[in-house]
């Protein structure tokens, strides 16, 4: 989702405004994907420190590695992004693949987390309280971390609708009114 903000939001705003508006964005795609990097550092050396406890209740630990994976690279990707818009490098047109696929992972660890916070125990957050505190809350950033990028993508695209003209989008090609009606097909015969 957040590669989604990244194509959608950064390049059009970048293109639309002035050279100091799009330093301010680019700045904060950087400093978005500097976050994104460290919550990558920190998150691994957790899991590194917790691996013992892989299979424990409601794999949280299979859930923090994914969501660290996928941070570190929408991280990356940020930083690249960032640094082309900085130096001004055309791209390719390809980056719907890219985008679908940061998305379904997105909307995969969201659903994930959801279902792994409606099936956590009192038991189960005590035993991570008490031997891995760090990984619980890992989980807990990871998971609202996921939870806050839907909810930036979402203000984001509403934002794009309303203020860059997304709202003037091709309707249909009217029927001729004209046109006379096919006519109805004769009843079958009755013997």
């Amino acid at each position: 989702m957040l590669g989604a903000f990244y194509c959608l939001g950064i390049r059009l705003f970048v293109r639309r405004m002035s050279s100091e508006s799009g330093k301010s964005v680019r700045c904060t795609l950087l400093g978005v994907s500097c976050i994104l990097l460290s919550h990558f550092i920190v998150g691994t050396i957790y899991l590194v420190k917790y691996n013992d406890l892989e299979t424990a209740c409601e794999l949280l630990w299979p859930y923090c590695v994914v969501a660290v994976v996928f941070t570190g690279l929408t991280g990356c990707g940020g930083l690249w992004e960032s640094i082309k818009a900085s130096v001004g490098v055309k791209e390719a047109k390809k980056k719907k693949g890219k985008t679908s696929l940061t998305t379904l992972i997105a909307f995969a660890l969201l659903i994930w987390g959801i279902i792994i916070k409606a099936r956590i125990t009192t038991d189960c957050i005590n035993m991570y309280e008490n031997k891995a505190s760090q990984l619980y809350t890992l989980f807990q950033v990871s998971f609202w971390f996921i939870v806050g990028i839907f909810g930036l993508a979402l203000i984001i695209v509403c934002c794009l609708i309303r203020f860059c003209g997304f709202k003037d989008l091709p309707k249909a090609p009217a029927t001729d009114a004209t046109a006379t009606p096919a006519a109805p097909a004769a009843p079958a015969a009755v013997v």
